[in-house]
């Protein structure tokens, strides 16, 4: 298996934070999935304010907290996979798609404190 190497925003590059926490958990997903490397890269002027692993570990202690639980991340992890939110008009359940946005706003309310996201 093949090991990524970490990038690291310079001095000289400006960082933005994420609009929204679905933007930041879209952004982490795509990163993990195995583009990390070309993904970053092609993101280069817009560096982020963190790292993945920001990410998952905030969602990691809102699940040690109980804010959110096991239904949640898989909920997180099958649609951030796809790259998509959930849908009912596109075959997702109505609790799918509330499993996800409770998730998420939890997720943003977080790294909206970390300064994460705007």
């Amino acid at each position: 298996m093949r090991r990524l190497r970490a990038l690291k925003p310079t001095e000289n590059r400006q960082t933005i934070p994420f609009c929204s926490g679905e933007e930041a958990w879209f952004w982490c997903c795509r990163c993990r999935l195995g583009d990390r490397e070309k993904f970053c890269r092609q993101d280069n002027q817009n560096a982020k304010s963190c790292e993945t692993n920001d990410i998952y570990i905030s969602l990691r202690r809102l699940q040690y907290k109980g804010l959110i639980g096991p239904d949640h991340i898989k909920i997180l992890v099958r649609f951030g996979m796809e790259q998509i939110p959930p849908s009912s008009r596109f075959g997702a359940s109505h609790l799918q798609c509330f499993l996800w946005r409770e998730a998420i706003d939890c997720l943003e309310q977080e790294l909206r404190s970390k300064g994460i996201v705007e």
